[in-house]
C-alpha cells in the first residue's frame, strides 16, 4: 500500500509546514486591524444608521518600472448620526483588508449599504462604524 509523502512523519513534513506557515500568518496579520475594528463595534451596545460626511483615502504612491502605483491602506471616514434628537459626529479609520473589501466599497462609494453606527448609549461620543467581514476566508 502506497502513502503520500506529505503524510510521512519524517523531518520533511515539518519543513513543509515551516515554509507554509509564514504565508498563512501574513494573511492573519494583515487582517488583524479588521478584527480589532469589528471587536470595537461589537463592544458598543447602541446601534443606528448614519450618513457619511467625508471619505479620505490613506494612500501611498510607489514608483515601479511600469509607472506609478497607488496603494490604498485604508480610509478615514467622517460620519454623523442622530441619537435622542441630537446630532453626533464621529471619525474612524477603516483598513482596506481583503475580508471586507467588497462591503467597504459598497458602503463608502456606491452607497448601496446602510451605514451602521455603533455607539455607547450613555456616552454617544464613543462611537464607530460597524463593518463586517463577509469574505472571511477570501485571503487564505
Amino acid at each position: 500500500m502506497k502513502y503520500s509523502h506529505f503524510l510521512y512523519t519524517g523531518w520533511s513534513r515539518y519543513l513543509i509546514m515551516l515554509l507554509l506557515f509564514p504565508f498563512l500568518a501574513q494573511d492573519l496579520l494583515f487582517e488583524l486591524p479588521v478584527f480589532m475594528q469589528k471587536s470595537r463595534a461589537d463592544n458598543l451596545e447602541g446601534s443606528t444608521t448614519g450618513r457619511i460626511v467625508s471619505v479620505t483615502p490613506d494612500s501611498t504612491m510607489h514608483q515601479t518600472v511600469d509607472g506609478n502605483r497607488v496603494l490604498i491602506q485604508g480610509y478615514k471616514v467622517k460620519y454623523s448620526f442622530s441619537f435622542e434628537n441630537e446630532t453626533f459626529f464621529g471619525e474612524t479609520y477603516i483598513n482596506n483588508g481583503t475580508t471586507q473589501h467588497g462591503k467597504v466599497q459598497r458602503m463608502l462609494f456606491e452607497r448601496q449599504e446602510d451605514l451602521t453606527i455603533k455607539y455607547n448609549p450613555k456616552k454617544p461620543e464613543i462611537n464607530t462604524i460597524a463593518t463586517s467581514y463577509e469574505d472571511i476566508f477570501l485571503s487564505m
